[in-house]
């Protein structure tokens, strides 16, 4: 019996099978190169998939981290944060399909979403879940730690408006803009900082935008520019 070094034949037939298996190996890697490459992570509805959970969990009355007291020399600040969120989730409670988003993790939360999910057809009206949430919202905004502040902009979206149209009176976007935010502050959010006003765009959406700030931050004095 004659050994493999001794058969060139044998030695060029094993170095084929180890050519064959490297290739085979090169393209499994690169297909799955391939699937990495044209994957994407859809963040939005991640971030919908937190909130809901947090939302189960705090209906039911099971304590979150979302709820904790903190007592740290960034207490306060940890508090106002975890206010944002608990205003995320009752908003994704009440409107699942509205847009929450951290635009600034901890400083600033944006809500997005559609005038018919809050106000009745046509009218610059609450329906009644949106009195409810603006409630629950209003509580929170009303209680803010000793040094820091709650604001509130509201952008409702319009079509242009000429001078002639205001002229006869308020429209319709002006209308429900104005009801957010008038709502907002009989409910406890802070009078002095919660504005509304309107944008160049859909009719359809709208806007929320809560900021968390120091209350030596200095703020727009509408009164001062109106004069």
């Amino acid at each position: 019996m004659k050994h493999l070094e001794e058969n060139p034949s044998d030695i060029r037939a094993g170095g084929g099978s180890i050519i064959v298996f490297l290739g085979l190996y090169l393209l499994l890697v690169a297909f799955f190169i391939l699937l990495n490459s044209i994957s994407s992570i859809q963040e939005d509805k991640a971030k919908d998939a937190v909130f809901s959970v947090h939302s189960a969990f705090e209906a039911v009355g099971i304590p979150s981290s979302q709820s904790m007291h903190f007592s740290s020399d960034i207490g306060s600040f940890a508090e106002a944060a975890s206010s944002l969120v608990k205003i995320g989730a009752l908003v994704k409670t009440a409107i699942p399909l509205a847009r929450v988003e951290e635009v600034i993790p901890g400083q600033l939360m944006q809500i997005e979403t559609t005038t018919e999910e809050l106000f009745v057809g046509g009218e610059a009206r609450l329906k009644e879940q949106s009195n409810s949430l603006l409630n629950k919202v209003g509580r929170i905004l009303s209680d803010p730690p000793d040094d820091l502040r709650f604001d509130v902009e509201i952008i409702v979206g319009s079509e242009w408006i000429l001078s002639g149209d205001l002229a006869k009176g308020e429209t319709l976007e002006v209308a429900r803009a104005g009801t957010l935010a008038r709502e907002l502050r009989a409910r406890g959010a802070p009078a002095d900082s919660t504005v509304a006003g309107i944008e160049i765009g859909d009719p359809s959406h709208v806007r929320m935008m809560f900021y968390i700030r120091g209350k030596d931050e200095p703020r727009v004095d509408f009164k001062q520019l109106v004069q």
